[in-house]
């Protein structure tokens, strides 16, 4: 098995969680009623806080309906629009 490697350095891994990553930033927590996304289909439009929101409303409907657990993994095929942000 070959294996390949970059010719730039490593990039340094994050030491919180990936929700904590995008979503706890002191960007996010200064312009939470900002537009962050634009729908170029729609022209909808959403705020800093909604992904946060809707990301950790699908989180908690996994976990209650699903029951998921810390470490479980998902798959997932969407389209392009903002039902990716779901995946965090």
């Amino acid at each position: 098995m070959a294996v390949f490697t970059s010719k730039y350095p490593d990039i340094p891994e994050p030491q919180t969680g990936l929700a904590q990553t995008l979503f706890e930033t002191e960007v996010q927590n200064k312009n939470v009623d900002r537009v962050c996304y634009v729908d170029a289909l729609t022209g909808e439009q959403l705020t800093f806080r909604q992904p946060k929101v809707i990301s950790y409303r699908f989180a908690a409907g996994l976990q209650d309906v699903c029951g998921f657990q810390r470490g479980d993994v998902l798959a997932m095929c969407a389209p392009n629009r903002k039902t990716p942000l779901i995946y965090v």
